[in-house]
């Protein structure tokens, strides 16, 4: 409630009362930091769970490499990758979107190339994450390719402007 109001120094005063945090409350002060811009922070609390062997989830994922894609660590977004590798949430469409979009919004078109081409299943959210990633950092050409590779797989475009 805090975050959503920009009070995240508040938000950031519950989490640190609270002693025993489930995923639950790792996942929201981070999610707080991230809505508001501040993505440093978020990737601090997400070391804070490694260090106390908070085992993450997908909304820990995608929050993070929201927060890597913000900031254009790429590195850190790779590396958090690297970790999924061995866990079956890798196979999330959704983690895989996520990962696309930071990719392609770091600028990794080789990373991003590699990531669509091992997904099995490829919806508008996919496609549009990627798009979307290469259009942000002036690779129209390869936008307008995965475009064209959305019609020929029958996706289609949906009106969500937001990702633009």
């Amino acid at each position: 409630m805090y975050a959503n109001c920009k009070l995240v120094e508040d938000a950031e005063g519950i989490f640190y009362q609270i002693l025993d945090k489930e995923i639950e409350v790792w996942n929201a002060m981070i999610s707080a930091y991230v809505n508001n811009g501040r993505a440093y922070d978020a990737l601090e609390i997400y070391n804070q769970m490694r260090v106390n062997a908070i085992p993450f989830d997908a909304s820990t994922i995608l929050n993070i490499f929201s927060s890597t894609s913000m900031i254009g660590l790429h590195d850190s977004g790779r590396s958090v990758h690297a970790e999924l590798i061995k866990k079956p949430i890798q196979s999330n469409i959704v983690i895989q979107s996520a990962l696309l979009t930071m990719h392609a919004k770091c600028g990794s078109n080789a990373d991003a190339n590699l990531v669509f081409s091992t997904m099995e299943e490829r919806d508008v959210v996919a496609f549009g994450s990627v798009i979307s990633g290469f259009c942000r950092n002036s690779k129209f050409e390869e936008a307008l390719g995965f475009f064209r590779a959305m019609e020929a797989d029958g996706v289609k475009p949906d009106s969500d402007d937001r990702r633009m």
